[in-house]
């Protein structure tokens, strides 16, 4: 009561009449106070069926991508299936029409054009598009025997090759391994074959530097240089020609030039290739020396036996 006329009204029945009516929902408040569902998740978001399906896919694409791995490495494919698809370019560009036709190949002299062709991994998977001129030319230039190379493209089909070759000058022979030698006695290709039976021998340690100089001097004299079979380097100072009737040239350290001339003059007069000598030796510039085989020192010493005997009783 407020002054004993006025009743006070409680204010809890009001009260709770707007805390029931501010909970009633009205048009659009469902959508404030609904929770956001979670986004599907790719493993099928809250439904298990849909998951374990996907799962069950996704372990169904791995176990026949790892049966087929195993079986490439296990079979030694790896590098078969590797080729074929670093090919496919190739294949397409040639579908399209420039797969190479035509290779031409000009300036080899001792490279046949199978190796040239090789070198540069031209072969009827190829095109012209993915050719690359540049890296074509540095295969080639990795050839010992390839001096200097061009190669151009020609579209839609067309390769061509120049190459300028180091010359051969000589077969070197050392601890068992031939190689083939330029003048200035850098190895440009192995002896593998017969197509450089035709240039000369030289053998040591060496003779593939000094070769330069001696092999011109040799070739002055052709009735020497058609019976030597092969020129050895004797201690990397001077040189012994092995002769095709197998017996050995002793050569000084100086004065070759002159100690050629002198068995120039032998071999020409018939004096020594029919001899049964091991060894001639020409370092003494006052004399030639020879070595007579075994047998024919046998026979040397008998007949002076012989002729002393005679030449005592007479």
């Amino acid at each position: 009561m407020d002054g004993g006329r006025r009743v006070s009204k409680s204010v809890a029945p009001r009260q709770g009449v707007a805390a029931a009516r501010d909970e009633q929902p009205g048009r659009w408040a469902w959508l404030a106070r609904r929770k956001p569902r979670r986004r599907a998740s790719g493993l099928g978001g809250r439904n298990p069926i849909a998951r374990a399906r996907l799962l069950g896919r996704l372990g169904l694409v791995s176990l026949f991508a790892g049966t087929i791995s195993y079986g490439v490495v296990l079979g030694g494919h790896g590098p078969a299936v590797s080729s074929a698809l670093s090919q496919a370019p190739d294949v397409m560009a040639s579908l399209l029409g420039f797969r190479i036709e035509a290779i031409v190949v000009t300036g080899q002299m001792e490279l046949t054009t199978e190796e040239i062709v090789d070198a540069v991994g031209l072969d009827a998977t190829r095109s012209l598009v993915f050719l690359d001129a540049n890296v074509a030319r540095g295969q080639l230039l990795a050839l010992p025997l390839v001096e200097s190379a061009s190669v151009r493209k020609f579209y839609p089909d067309r390769v061509e090759i120049a190459v300028t070759e180091r010359k051969p000058f000589a077969v070197w022979q050392q601890e068992g391994s031939f190689s083939v030698i330029s003048a200035d006695g850098t190895s440009i290709d192995s002896a593998r074959d017969g197509r450089f039976s035709h240039l000369p021998l030289v053998v040591g340690e060496g003779a593939d530097a000094a070769a330069g100089e001696f092999l011109p001097v040799l070739a002055k004299f052709p009735g020497v240089a058609k019976k030597t079979y092969g020129a050895v380097r004797i201690g990397d100072r001077r040189w012994n020609l092995r002769l095709t009737n197998g017996f050995d040239v002793k050569l000084p350290d100086e004065g070759v030039e002159a100690a050629l001339a002198k068995l120039d003059g032998l071999i020409r007069d018939g004096k020594i290739m029919s001899r049964d000598l091991v060894s001639i030796d020409l370092r003494d510039k006052k004399r030639t020396l020879v070595r007579l085989t075994p047998e024919a020192a046998k026979t040397a010493r008998e007949a002076m036996a012989k002729a002393k005997k005679a030449g005592g009783q007479t």
